[in-house]
């Protein structure tokens, strides 16, 4: 069942939809973009996500140009 939530950081905002219940809180999400807040490649990167889809303890980054980025969750 896919639950679908918003995310905001700084001036974006990023829909992240939720694939199964064991995934990661929203909270958890929060805080590994506030911990990659100073991180220049990531910022760069963060104007291009269309959507990010969570699998248990996983962040699945989609990008517009269709690239995907898995980044762990804890």
């Amino acid at each position: 069942m896919m639950k679908p939530a918003v995310l905001k950081f700084k001036q974006h905002t990023i829909p992240v939809t939720f694939f199964n219940q064991e995934a990661a809180p929203l909270s958890s999400l929060e805080k590994l973009f506030q911990a990659m807040e100073y991180h220049l490649d990531f910022r760069r990167k963060l104007k291009k996500i269309a959507s990010i889809e969570m699998v248990g303890e996983v962040a699945v980054f989609k990008y517009f140009d269709g690239t995907k980025l898995y980044m762990e969750v804890c």
